[in-house]
């Protein structure tokens, strides 16, 4: 019985605290792009839509012209309320973004 009880506040207490302390959403977020400059579009709109940035991987590849393709992985905190669909086409928008995938 008093096992129970204990699991019981314990319960409610952990539900109580989520809705209190609201936590993002961890989310990968791949674009490809053809010029480095556009990160500080995506450092914007990002910043728009009050998303944090945890870590960011970025790959350089060379096509035969000599012109460079940047991959950036980003590995963001989204916060709950944000509309991701909004996100990714605002994104998008640019005409330097060739690609643009939310993992979830």
């Amino acid at each position: 019985m008093i096992a129970t009880f204990g699991t019981l506040i314990i319960f409610f207490s952990l539900t109580a605290l989520a809705y209190l302390i609201p936590m993002g959403n961890i989310n990968r977020l791949e674009i490809k792009l053809n010029e480095h400059q556009t990160t500080k579009y995506i450092k914007q709109v990002l910043k728009k839509f009050h998303i944090d940035i945890e870590n960011t991987d970025v790959t350089i590849k060379r096509d035969e012209d000599g012109s460079r393709n940047y991959t950036i992985m980003y590995t963001l905190e989204v916060p709950r309320k944000v509309d991701t669909s909004q996100l990714v086409f605002e994104l998008s928008d640019n005409e330097q973004v060739d690609y643009v995938r939310l993992l979830e």
